[in-house]
């Protein structure tokens, strides 16, 4: 497993970014952000949650493994004793983990970058680019409904029953670089 995949898929899915995103400046923003993710691997660990040493094994065949120490050199910050194993790994871990998240913070950010649909044709639903992009993979049938199954239940909690317009879809799709497909695809009824 790369830094990035653990960062966006075990530690972004464990803290809620969307509630940081409003923070102003960008710099306090991103200690925030930063705060959360030290404080949450802390507590993995403490609870043995996270595999220290086979995640240490990994992340040490990551490309990424050696700018990270080098942009945090750069930066002026103490590099804790590089350790693989023992009492002083998962303070090297939090390290490594958090300096990747300092160093591709934007990029880290992209995905939560908020967007609006039309729900019903006249009702409002938030909901960030990672969300969006699984949205219209699932309508132009690229993906399974179940990648969206989340999506559907926020919101059918915020709105019951009903569906996307798939002008909508369309529209974002055409909002969001990548692809852009040439038809239609149905409504996506929730």
């Amino acid at each position: 497993m790369l830094m990035k995949e653990f960062v966006e898929n075990e530690v972004f899915d464990h803290i809620n970014i969307e509630e940081f995103m409003s923070i102003e400046p960008e710099y306090e923003r991103n200690e925030s952000i930063i705060g959360a993710v030290k404080k949450y691997l802390e507590n993995e660990m403490k609870d043995q949650k996270i595999p220290v040493v086979e995640r240490l094994s990994d992340f040490s065949l990551d490309p990424e493994f050696g700018n990270i120490l080098y942009q945090m050199s750069n930066w002026g910050k103490d590099i804790p004793e590089v350790n693989f194993r023992g009492e002083k790994a998962p303070d090297f871990l939090v390290f490594l983990i958090c300096g990747y998240v300092e160093v591709h913070i934007d990029e880290l950010l992209e995905d939560c970058k908020p967007y609006t649909i039309k729900v019903y044709v006249e009702k409002d639903f938030k909901l960030n680019k990672r969300d969006l992009k699984n949205l219209i993979s699932c309508a132009y049938g690229e993906t399974d409904r179940r990648e969206i199954e989340a999506i559907i239940s926020r919101l059918q909690l915020e709105h019951g029953r009903g569906y996307i317009h798939s002008n909508t879809i369309t529209n974002c799709n055409n909002q969001l670089e990548g692809p852009t497909y040439c038809f239609v695809p149905e409504h996506i009824k929730f």
